[in-house]
């Protein structure tokens, strides 16, 4: 786990773009290992190397059937709290075992995959200011029906989106998360663009402005060579981005 945190810092030390590292050594019980051991693991030994090592901003842990129950991922959380490191949360993939409660009851910045979670789990989201984060090319690979955005919507969230890329779901384009978005889960095509920018901002609690285009704010931007902002969940097989903007001066083009 220090030796990826390690990598993401060196990586982000590499070009403009911002990357923020988490800690998720919470995301598996390790294979032969006991649950409620590893838990004690990460909350008495793996936590203080990560805060001392200084490079994570966030601790995050997969609350889930099989894997942590919401008991010990509320453990996990409050100690990377007690670490200075924000909470977040992998919750209700295949079954809601608490993990929105948990959530909200350790203020999470965020809460991903959100499929199988009920109107009482959003609304203690929402009540909380946890940002749902619906990962749709992690259904698509699975071929799982998808998070209800709608209710998500409905319910007052600001929904994020963004591509869950790992081993298990090889998901690298935000303009085909865009499009299973709009496609798969009945967001609007404005409502996708902002789950990209704006609602994802909020998700690593930043809070300056970053995803939105208005005075004083980070001039973060990317151009798309299209003629509309529909297109980006149009166009699902093509990358429509045509120049990106760091601070306001042009990374890449």
């Amino acid at each position: 786990e220090l030796r990826m945190l390690s990598a993401i810092d060196a990586a982000g030390s590499d070009h403009p773009v911002d990357v923020i590292p988490t800690f998720m050594g919470a995301h598996a019980v390790p294979r032969g290992a006991d649950a409620e051991e590893y838990t004690e693991s990460v909350v008495s030994d793996q936590l203080p190397a990560v805060a001392a090592q200084g490079t994570a901003e966030f601790c995050d842990v997969f609350c889930e059937r099989g894997v942590f129950t919401a008991e010990q991922s509320r453990r996990i959380l409050e100690a990377g709290r007690d670490h200075g490191l924000t909470p977040k949360i992998h919750a209700d993939e295949f079954a809601a075992i608490g993990g929105t409660d948990v959530a909200a009851a350790v203020g999470a910045a965020s809460a991903d995959h959100l499929l199988h979670t009920d109107d009482e789990g959003r609304d203690a989201l929402v009540d909380a200011g946890v940002t749902p984060v619906l990962l749709p090319g992690t259904a698509f690979g699975l071929g799982a029906d998808y998070a209800d955005a709608r209710a998500f919507l409905d319910a007052g969230h600001e929904v994020a989106l963004a591509t869950d890329f790992n081993p298990n779901c090889f998901a690298r384009s935000m303009s085909f998360v865009a499009t299973l978005a709009s496609v798969g889960m009945r967001m609007t095509p404005h409502e996708a663009i902002r789950g990209i920018t704006s609602a994802a901002a909020g998700a690593l609690d930043l809070d300056d402005g970053t995803g939105t285009l208005r005075a004083g704010a980070p001039a973060d931007a990317v151009v798309l060579d299209v003629p509309t902002a529909t297109h980006l969940s149009y166009r699902f097989d093509t990358n429509p981005v045509s120049t990106v903007l760091k601070s306001g001066v042009v990374a890449r083009e």
